[in-house]
């Protein structure tokens, strides 16, 4: 019987449903513990991969079809350990030469290791700590999901009559590893269903299926989920937050703004440019965009929309607040709209 698996996919979407169970939120503790789980089994995982270093040739081949412009960089890594910025940004980075100099040196060491395991063995000291500096280079990636899942596929799929010691016991190793890896997620993401059913719901607008906002927000969370470093001291309900108002912002403007270029935006005395776009896109709003604004108009905008906060405030507190009218707060909105789709053409 052959050894091979199929890998199921680390977080499958899960539909809404109106009577989908209630998960309840994860109490800090819990995140903290549940994020050093995942981290745990991600570490065995890699570790896994160091007994067999030539799988690591996988990670080689998705980064050349990456430099090929085949396939984007966030379906490779989704940012790297102990780096913040690369947690928080879209991309982990946009500079592929900063990315091939890194993917040398996992060459270098993957290579040394192979060279050691064939001249002095495995057990030997020196080929254990090329062992572990590979497993600690490896561990400085935030893998993508996919590639974990490749990785794992990989050690699987290996012969069981490979010259790797005891390679049952390391596929054996490894299926626990990954179960817990994905257990420990989907706990995360169940806990944090509710957080993407609120957020769908303030999004939620005309044309637009509440269950589509929710998938999108699914996306997000993973996202998220993926991305986590509680080193960082994060609140991962406020760290999720903005990536699924993220994915679910994307699908609203993919959706949406077509139908705004074709609304006349020039026309100041309608409401039609401010409605048709969903107001919760100009939440994507660039700096650029927000700087045609005075320094007033930009709060009042940030304000209704969010940007920058962890919510929206309603149309009464930022109208008592500035001592403005509702007139005046369309107003602002037009104007930076009219900036944003300046900035679109």
């Amino acid at each position: 019987m052959s050894s091979k698996k199929t890998v199921k996919p680390i977080l499958a979407n899960i539909a809404y449903h109106p009577h989908t169970k209630t998960f309840s939120l994860l109490s800090q503790a819990k995140e903290i513990q549940l994020a050093k789980k995942i981290e745990r089994h991600y570490k065995k995982i890699l570790w896994s991969a160091t007994q067999c270093p030539d799988v690591l040739d996988v990670l080689h081949a998705h980064f050349h079809q990456i430099t090929q412009g085949q396939l984007e960089l966030n379906t490779f890594v989704c940012g790297f350990m102990f780096e913040e910025h690369s947690v928080n940004a879209k991309s982990p980075t946009r500079n592929l030469k900063t990315m091939q100099t890194k993917m040398i040196s996992l060459s270098v060491l993957q290579s040394l290791l192979k060279e050691q395991m064939q001249n002095f063995g495995r057990q030997d000291k020196s080929t254990l700590a090329s062992q572990q500096s590979l497993a600690e280079y490896l561990n400085t990636f935030k893998w993508a999901s996919p590639m974990i899942e490749t990785l794992v596929q990989a050690i699987q799929s290996l012969p069981d009559d490979s010259d790797i010691p005891q390679i049952n016991r390391l596929k054996s190793k490894l299926d626990a590893a990954f179960e817990g890896f994905k257990a420990a997620k989907k706990e995360m993401f169940e806990a944090s269903l509710r957080l993407v059913f609120s957020i769908a719901k303030k999004y939620h607008s005309e044309g637009l299926e509440y269950s589509d906002l929710v998938q999108e927000g699914n996306v997000g969370l993973k996202e998220a989920i993926d991305r986590f470093e509680y080193r960082f001291g994060y609140s991962f309900p406020s760290y999720a937050t903005w990536w699924i108002k993220q994915s679910i912002l994307s699908f609203i403007t993919k959706h949406k703004f077509d139908v705004t270029l074709s609304n006349n935006p020039e026309d100041e005395s309608t409401s039609t440019p401010v409605d048709s776009v969903s107001a919760h896109y100009l939440s994507k709003m660039t700096n650029n965009a927000l700087s045609s604004l005075s320094d007033r108009e930009a709060r009042i905008l940030c304000m209704w929309f969010g940007i920058g906060l962890e919510s929206e405030h309603t149309v009464e507190e930022i109208t008592l607040h500035f001592n403005i009218s509702f007139d005046d707060l369309r107003r602002i909105e037009t104007k930076a709209l009219k900036a944003l789709l300046r900035q679109q053409g």
